[in-house]
C-alpha cells in the first residue's frame, strides 16, 4: 500500500510542487486505486502528473466533508480526465450548505459544485450510511462519529443551514479511511472536526487492529498550546506509530510534535508512505 500526498499546506523540497491550503492524496493498494480529497483548486492535478501519478485511472473519489479546501479540485479533474462511471463517495449530508464566521459575517465555505453538477461531470454519488463500510477490499470509509472526549466539542465559528435554519456544524457528514495493511491500521483524514480523539476511539472500537498510522490534518490551527498538548498527549497515549499530520494541523502543533521525533513524520506535497 502507497500513499501519496498530492496537496498540502506545506511544499516540502521540490520547489516544483504547488502547495495552498488544502488536502489530497492517492492511495494505491493491490486491489484499488482511490482519490482522497481534491484540495482547493486543480493544483494538485499538476502535482501529480510531477510525481509521475496516472489519476486517469483511478476507481473512486473519497471526499472527507463538504468544505472547499478538500472539494473544488473535483470540477478542473472533470476537465482533464474522464471521470464516466466513477464512484464519489461522501458522507450524509455533504451538500449542507456550509459557512464559517468572519468579521460579523457569514461566508459560504462549501463545494463549488452542486448534486446536479456532478451529473455533468459524470460522477456517480454514493453515499457512506453506515459507521464503517469497506468501499474495496481492505479499504474502508468510516463514519457517524459519536463526540465522547471533552476535550473536542463543536466550534462555533463553523455553520451549516440545515431545515432553513443555521446551526452549529457537527460535521456529521465527515468520513475517513482507514485501510488494512495486514499487522495495522492506516488512518487517513481530511480535517477532523468530529474530533480526532473520538473518531481514533471509534476506530478502536469498530476494528481489532492496532493504529500503524494516521495521516492527514486536525484542524488545531487555531487552539491555544495547552488544548494542543492535551490532544496530542492523548494521541500519543493511544501508541500510534506515526502521526504524519499536516493541513489544518497547524505550525503550533507541528511545534509540539517534533518532541515526539520517533513518533512524529512531518508531510507534505510529494510526501509517499508505504505499508
Amino acid at each position: 500500500m502507497k500513499i501519496t500526498i498530492l496537496m498540502d499546506n506545506y511544499s516540502g523540497k521540490d520547489s516544483r510542487l504547488v502547495a495552498e491550503h488544502g488536502f489530497s492524496c492517492l492511495i494505491e493498494t493491490p486491489k484499488a486505486k482511490v482519490l482522497f480529497d481534491t484540495g482547493q483548486t486543480g493544483s494538485f492535478i499538476k502535482n501529480a502528473g510531477l510525481l509521475e501519478k496516472d489519476l486517469s485511472n483511478i476507481d473512486a473519489i473519497v471526499i472527507s466533508h463538504g468544505h472547499y479546501d478538500h472539494t473544488d479540485g473535483l470540477k478542473p479533474l472533470s476537465e482533464q480526465i474522464d471521470l464516466h462511471g466513477i464512484p464519489l463517495w461522501t458522507g450524509a449530508g455533504f451538500f449542507d450548505k456550509k459557512y464559517a464566521k468572519s468579521d460579523g459575517s457569514q461566508n459560504y465555505r462549501g463545494p463549488d459544485f452542486s448534486e446536479d453538477g456532478l451529473k455533468d461531470m459524470h460522477l456517480v454519488h454514493r453515499t457512506v450510511q453506515y459507521p464503517v463500510l469497506e468501499i474495496f477490499p481492505d479499504i474502508y470509509a468510516v463514519g457517524m462519529f459519536e463526540r465522547r472526549s471533552t476535550l473536542e466539542q463543536p466550534n462555533p465559528h463553523f455553520l451549516v443551514q440545515r431545515n432553513d435554519s443555521m446551526q452549529v456544524d457537527d460535521f456529521s457528514d465527515e468520513i475517513m479511511l482507514v485501510i488494512d495493511s495486514g499487522a495495522s491500521l492506516t488512518l487517513l483524514v481530511g480535517c477532523s472536526h468530529p474530533g480526532i480523539l473520538n473518531m481514533v476511539e471509534a476506530v478502536h472500537e469498530r476494528f481489532e487492529k492496532p493504529i500503524g498510522a494516521l495521516i492527514g490534518g486536525i484542524h488545531l490551527n487555531k487552539a491555544p498550546l495547552e488544548h494542543i498538548q492535551q490532544v496530542i498527549g492523548c494521541l500519543i497515549e493511544k501508541n500510534i506509530s506515526m502521526l504524519g499530520l499536516s493541513h489544518c494541523s497547524g505550525d503550533l502543533t507541528l511545534e509540539v510534535l517534533q518532541q515526539h521525533a520517533g513518533t512524529f513524520i512531518k508531510q507534505s506535497v510529494g510526501s509517499v508512505f508505504e505499508a
